[in-house]
């Protein structure tokens, strides 16, 4: 196969592909002395070597990706969490007029998750109109992919009621007393 100025040599054998390099150099020479031999490699070391890149860059997107539910997660609970402090004599004054803990809980849960699922709802509009450009970086597998999309939504969503119900739960366990009196 030639192509600008050079010319690739494919050779299939039976066993181990280094012990015919020195005979192919020698066959290569004889046929065309100007040659000049830049590599050989098996198959398999050449189709290692183009896959690397995109297993490396395949490792660091999973790793960044794992990184950024991490840090939403941390982001989201740090957010309700400071809500639900600053509006703690609120819930002191609902729970001393009779409010039911579990009413206080699912309104803590609903506010906290807001955001999330705007959040959410937002980066699948996004991830859909920039498909085109992941399409380069995935293999086997299409960027409009409904399982990928909902795996990762359903993550999303997961860690972010798990971060909204902690302060939740907290909110709905407070004292009205003790909360009316450091108010």
């Amino acid at each position: 196969m030639r192509d600008a100025g050079y010319a690739i040599l494919l050779v299939k054998i039976d066993g181990d592909p280094s012990s015919l390099a020195g005979p192919l150099r020698t066959i290569i020479n004889e046929l065309e002395p100007r040659a000049a031999i830049g590599r050989m490699e098996s198959m398999d070391a050449a189709l290692d070597g183009e896959m690397s890149e995109a297993l490396r860059l395949r490792f660091f997107l999973g790793l960044f990706s794992l990184l950024g539910i991490v840090l939403g997660t941390i982001g989201v609970y740090g957010v309700v969490s400071y809500s639900v402090q600053r509006r703690q004599a609120e819930f002191g004054i609902r729970m001393a007029l009779g409010a039911e803990p579990r009413l206080l809980l699912g309104t803590v849960v609903r506010q906290g998750l807001l955001p999330v699922v705007l959040g959410v709802i937002g980066g699948t509009v996004v991830a859909l109109f920039a498909s085109n450009t992941l399409a380069s970086f995935l293999f086997e597998i299409e960027p409009t992919d409904p399982a990928t999309l909902l795996v990762a939504a359903g993550t999303l969503l997961g860690a972010g009621t798990l971060a909204a119900f902690v302060p939740a739960l907290r909110a709905s366990s407070t004292d009205p007393a003790a909360a009316l009196r450091a108010e």
